[in-house]
């Protein structure tokens, strides 16, 4: 085709129509429900928009499951379509979890909410280190409430130093998450615990381990096996940093970044962000784990975001986002007794668009439905 009659070709094509193309591009799987073709259409258009290849979405309402899709590829190559229910990286939409789980050990009287956190652990601080005084103040309410002390903007976010607190405390490979208190024991709080509330990362990295020294387990053994076992909840892990340890449905991750490998320091070559830059096992109890959409929603029918198990009352919509290079996801629970998980394989992208309007582009979805399915998914 002449260049010119293509330049016309592509200035007269309608607005929609690439759009339309890209969306039809990406597989589905999952049951299509007619009543929730907006959640379709919602996601579609919004993973065009930003180019991300793999996606999954669960929606339940009044305890049902009523839809669960995934769209997109396993696979960078996008030969591969994205199996329903393939679980994904959650971030920091894993911290209900471990909010959950304090929960349920208060509840059993195995932990008090005014327990002091470093008095339970005991942990000794590097040689050489002099803890700050306040540190016997945080309580175990603090650390759920992001009251502990810490302040990453004003300091700086210990879960992604894996290397210089390895070095800190004479390891050769990445920092454990035990590794890591034993380090921040010895640097100084930015605030006075309880007087201020900014997220952190870090206190529930600490909560994680409240949890391994009160039941004498891992903090996953523990929340797989007392904590979502009994909900039927099965597809939560513990997740991986390197590609060739990774769950075989998981997929690719996406990210322009690169960076050292932290799982090799001695070597010299750069990788994508996500496959090795930072030391996802040692984040477990703050967003280090891999779960299916489907599972959070079932998930959100018991438990509020808080942690606290739910009853009949109505609290007011509440949401959480989770972002780590290549991973973006979202909790959204609704007054109406809608739950929404989402997951994407990616958080940023060339078209510089927002990723956090997920929110109301779902809940302008929900809020479309004219009659809910009983169930299905």
């Amino acid at each position: 085709m002449p260049r010119r009659l293509l330049a016309a070709v592509l200035l007269c094509w309608p607005a929609g129509a690439a759009l339309a193309e890209d969306k039809a591009a990406l597989p589905t799987s999952g049951t299509p429900v007619v009543e929730l073709k907006g959640f379709d259409d919602a996601m579609l258009g919004f993973m065009a928009e930003r180019s991300i290849r793999a996606g999954t979405l669960a929606v339940s309402k009044d305890g049902h499951l009523v839809l669960a899709r995934s769209y997109g590829f396993a696979d960078a190559a996008g030969k591969v379509p994205l199996t329903l229910h393939a679980p994904m990286r959650l971030a920091s939409i894993g911290k209900p979890i471990t909010a959950a789980a304090i929960h349920k050990l208060i509840r059993e009287c195995k932990l008090r909410s005014e327990s002091k956190a470093f008095e339970l652990l005991a942990t000794k601080p590097l040689p050489g280190d002099e803890p700050d005084p306040r540190l016997a103040e945080i309580t175990i309410r603090h650390l759920l409430d992001h009251e502990g002390g810490w302040d990453r903007e004003r300091a700086f976010d210990p879960m992604f130093r894996p290397l210089l607190i390895a070095a800190a405390c004479g390891k050769p490979g990445p920092a454990t998450g035990a590794d890591v208190v034993r380090y921040m024991l010895g640097r100084p709080l930015q605030y006075s615990p309880g007087t201020e509330t900014h997220y952190s990362n870090f206190g529930y990295c600490v909560l994680g381990r409240v949890i391994e020294k009160v039941t004498a387990r891992s903090y996953l053994e523990y929340v797989r096996e007392e904590l979502l076992a009994p909900l039927g909840i099965r597809s939560v892990e513990l997740g991986r940093t390197l590609p060739k340890h990774r769950h075989p449905r998981e997929p690719f991750y996406h990210d322009p970044g690169r960076g050292r490998n932290v799982m090799e320091p001695t070597s010299k070559d750069e990788v994508a962000a996500p496959d090795g830059t930072f030391h996802l096992e040692a984040m477990d109890s703050h967003g280090g784990l891999i779960a299916s959409a489907t599972d959070l929603v079932r998930f959100l029918d018991v438990y509020w975001m808080s942690g606290e198990p739910r009853g009949k009352e109505k609290r007011p919509p509440r949401v959480f986002f989770g972002s780590l290079p290549g991973t973006f996801t979202m909790l959204l629970q609704r007054r109406d007794g809608v739950n929404i998980a989402v997951l994407f394989n990616q958080r940023s992208d060339a078209s510089e668009r927002e990723y956090s309007t997920i929110r109301q582009t779902l809940a302008e979805a929900a809020n479309a439905v004219a009659r809910w399915p009983a169930a299905g998914g």
